[in-house]
């Protein structure tokens, strides 16, 4: 970091990098000496300059990162106003166009209003005025008709006048033809004939009355059957009409009630929630449905629930996926801070391809460890100086071994029943611990003590060893989740405490080594 040609990153050999920072502070090559991995400098006043300038150039990168924050923060706090602005920019001129909507649709419908009024006065005028014509005509033809009326009956009356004057005559004239032929006629002769008349006049006129009376009580019959049939009819009708009306009821109960069910499964049927057991929130019902409600809700969730179970038992590598997932939330579910970033990425077992590599081959061939359940590269943290230090990580089915990154060479190997525990911290690091039993093996992989190691897929290593060792060994793997880890490196050594700060502000975790306490900041 002390010359802008090798910093923030330097492409080359690292020996070139070193002589590039020495001659970009104005040293000559007589000041130093570069061996194979370390560079000799003459003199201890070197040594000072350059941590002087190491120190403010550590103070410079921290100015500059506080500037960038800063700057990030302030022009960050900027558009959350310059939103809001806009935002209130918006409904204040929404408001105000509304406002003078309303204002011109009033106007235009007052306008309406009275054009409308002054249209329809105008009608009203021209229809008066047609009325009245009307009016005239019809009292015209009314008097008309009247008239015309009058002196038809007039007409008639005249006639009828005569008729019953000539009815009258002819009565008159047969009276007195008949008195004269009695006249002609003897007594005796003229008694019998006038018996006889009188009989035929008499019957005639019993005749006619009873033919009246007859026929009135033939009305009567008929009036009678007729208001007979109309009443029955009546009495029918009503008792029909109750009847129908109390059969009726239950029947369009039940109608509307289905109609109702109807249409809220029609709303239902759109708007369900998705097919995840855990997702989705159920439509809320009317009143009158929801007990049918409850039940179509659980009949619904315990569908979704087989489906998903069908589908995991056809998929078998799906199934363990979601086998592993729930193992990892009971490990690491409210406890882990770096938990939540790993749900939706899937597990692998292999991530740097280890099985097909040749020299793999070889190593399994001398250590008959067949099965890899995890493989990836990690970065090992020393214990003298918390450096890191790149090594292959692979864990099989009885063991899990340390390996060269360059040629898969055997570095530790140990088996999974001297794994004591594993530590992490409770914050959104990716550092790991492997706690080794204490044995008086004479093997250096018991004897080395803990390991430290950081990997990014921390929650998937773990969770792959926890599953592998209850299945080998048939335990169970203690999972420690704490601020502060008692390490022992060594076995013939004292533990050392591994102690770890959360601030925010570091991408990656810091390691110090300061005495027997190694300080991790993320």
């Amino acid at each position: 970091m002390l010359s802008m040609s090798t910093w923030p990153v330097w492409k080359g050999r690292p020996k070139d990098g070193v002589k590039e920072v020495l001659k970009s502070i104005g040293k000559h090559s007589e000041d130093f000496s570069m061996g194979r991995s370390k560079v000799f400098i003459r003199s201890p006043k070197t040594v000072f300059e350059l941590e002087e300038l190491r120190r403010k150039r550590v103070e410079e990168i921290a100015t500059f990162i506080q500037r960038m924050y800063r700057g990030w923060v302030k022009r960050r706090r900027f558009k959350a106003l310059k939103r809001a602005q806009l935002v209130f920019s918006t409904h204040y001129r929404t408001h105000v166009c509304v406002k003078r909507y309303r204002k011109l649709r009033n106007a235009a419908i007052v306008i309406q209003k009275y054009f409308r009024g002054w249209t329809a006065r105008k009608e009203l005028r021209r229809l008066k005025k047609g009325i009245k014509a009307k009016m005239a005509v019809v009292t015209i033809r009314k008097y008309y008709r009247m008239w015309k009326l009058r002196r038809e009956l007039k007409r008639r009356i005249n006639k009828k006048k005569t008729i019953w004057a000539v009815v009258v005559i002819r009565r008159y004239f047969y009276a007195w033809k008949l008195r004269r032929a009695l006249r002609r006629r003897g007594s005796k002769k003229k008694e019998v004939w006038a018996v006889g008349v009188i009989a035929k006049y008499f019957y005639g006129w019993k005749a006619r009355r009873l033919y009246r009376e007859m026929r009135r009580g033939v009305k009567m019959i008929a009036a009678a059957v007729v208001i007979q049939k109309y009443c029955r009819g009546w009495l029918v009708r009503r008792a029909l009409k109750r009847h129908t009306k109390e059969s009726a009821k239950p029947i369009i109960a039940a109608f509307m009630w289905k109609a109702m069910c109807f249409k809220y499964l029609e709303y239902l049927r759109p708007h369900l929630p998705s097919k995840s057991p855990i997702g989705g929130k159920w439509p809320n019902p009317p009143i009158y449905l929801r007990e049918a409600s409850d039940h179509l809700r659980n009949m619904y969730h315990s569908w979704r629930c087989k489906a998903l179970r069908d589908y995991y038992n056809e998929n078998a590598n799906e199934k363990r996926r979601m086998t592993e997932k729930a193992r990892a939330s009971s490990l690491f579910l409210g406890k882990k801070a770096l938990y939540p970033r790993s749900v939706k990425i899937p597990f692998k077992a292999d991530r740097i391809n280890l099985r097909n590599d040749p020299r793999w081959t070889k190593l399994v061939t001398e250590t008959h460890e067949q099965r890899v359940i995890w493989a990836d590269v990690v970065q090992k943290i020393n214990r003298s100086d918390a450096k890191k230090v790149p090594m292959v990580l692979a864990i099989t089915g009885n063991s899990f071994m340390l390996l060269d990154p360059k040629s898969y060479a055997l570095k530790y190997r140990v088996d999974l029943n001297n794994l004591e525990q594993m530590s992490l911290s409770p914050f959104s690091d990716s550092i790991f611990v492997m706690h080794i039993k204490p044995s008086r093996i004479a093997d250096p992989s018991y004897a080395k003590g803990d390991f430290m190691f950081q990997n990014p897929n921390v929650i998937e290593m773990v969770t792959k060893l926890h599953a592998v060792i209850k299945e080998s060994v048939k335990k169970t793997l203690p999972i420690n989740i704490a601020k502060e880890i008692q390490v022992r490196f060594k076995a013939d050594e004292p533990s050392c405490a591994v102690t770890f700060h959360h601030t925010g502000m570091v991408y990656s975790p810091v390691c110090k080594r300061k005495g027997s306490t190694i300080e991790i900041v993320t």
